[in-house]
């Protein structure tokens, strides 16, 4: 009798499946998030500073960055900033959450791309994994 064999390799299966479809579905959603970004930056996206906060965006990633590193030229996000304030910085990433494109807690900036839940299907909602 083959049936445990099979089994054991069908809920192997569905793991490395699932966790496939997890992965596809995180960069579908980041890349997502840059479309949306351009759309909601469309207005701004002729000038130097549209296209300064869209690079931001970009570069931003996934994971929080440090506002003072950037500021101090420790991340590679400052080559955008080089020869200009600190206020222009802080003036970039307000305007970038008030679009509500980032988040900034505790010193740190990230994209927030949570937004993108708003566009899948509410059954999608309650199956995501916390991050």
């Amino acid at each position: 009798n083959l049936t445990p064999y099979v089994r054991f390799g069908l809920v192997g299966l569905h793991s490395e499946l699932e966790q496939v479809h997890k992965q596809v579905m995180q960069a579908v959603r980041f890349y997502a998030f840059r479309d949306l970004a351009r759309e909601y930056l469309r207005d701004k996206l002729g000038a130097k500073t549209g296209q300064r906060m869209l690079e931001l965006v970009m570069g931003l990633g996934e994971a929080p960055v440090s506002i003072s590193q950037i500021r101090r030229g420790q991340h590679q996000l400052s080559k955008l900033y080089q020869g200009m304030t600190s206020r222009t910085l802080s003036r970039d990433i307000n305007e970038l959450a008030q679009r509500d494109l980032v988040i900034v807690e505790g010193g740190m900036v990230r994209n927030k791309l949570e937004v993108m839940d708003s566009f899948l299907p509410s059954s999608q909602l309650s199956a995501r994994e916390p991050e």
